[in-house]
């Protein structure tokens, strides 16, 4: 088991950023690291899938990205409910450089600053039998969703991704390892 990460001093209104293709464990990473660190997750597939709204319920399973202004009225919202004391991780969002240029803009008005972008590399074989274990899995989880998942992550995440890596806050690490090999890593990136 991690050691607590919050034992070590951070200043207050920490965020990291966990991206990385379909299927390499963002979500379950984001949600581990958040309980080890004593802070919040925000994922955008879950305010999308909160939300229920019809229409952005329907871009998702497509395997598309939603509007620019639903995803900055949706993140934004959720960052600032969150008490600039507890610190943010976030997963599946940034995938727009806009996006990603947004979010580094919109972190200091409310009080917040970007530690960390952690990328999960994975390759797409990997991907797609991760998809397939689980199980009936979720509507995105169809071959053909996939594919075009795959698509977005190489022509507008990827770009995200540079504009991180140009700032100096992109660490990469190999998503295709046991989940505790991962979460191991992650700990080590941050200096726990």
């Amino acid at each position: 088991m991690s050691k607590i990460l919050s034992a070590k001093p951070v200043r207050e209104g920490r965020v990291v950023v966990i991206m990385g293709p379909p299927n390499a464990g963002k979500d379950t990473q984001a949600h581990k690291l958040a309980k080890r660190i004593g802070g919040e997750y925000i994922g955008s597939g879950e305010l999308i899938r909160a939300e229920a709204e019809p229409r952005l319920m329907a871009i998702m399973a497509r395997g598309d990205l939603i509007p620019e202004e639903d995803f900055t009225r949706l993140i934004g919202q959720a960052i600032i409910e969150v008490p600039v004391q507890h610190p943010i991780v976030m997963a599946g969002i940034t995938k727009k450089p806009a996006e990603a240029e947004w979010l580094t803009e919109f972190l200091p008005t409310v009080g917040r600053w970007l530690d960390r972008v952690i990328y999960l590399s994975l390759n797409q074989t990997i991907s797609v039998d991760r998809s397939g274990q689980r199980g009936k899995g979720r509507d995105d989880d169809h071959p053909g969703v996939q594919d075009r998942r795959w698509h977005r992550f190489f022509t507008d995440t990827a770009q995200s991704l540079e504009f991180f890596r140009g700032l100096g806050v992109l660490v990469e690490i190999d998503g295709s390892r046991t989940i505790q090999e991962v979460e191991t890593e992650i700990d080590r990136v941050l200096s726990i």
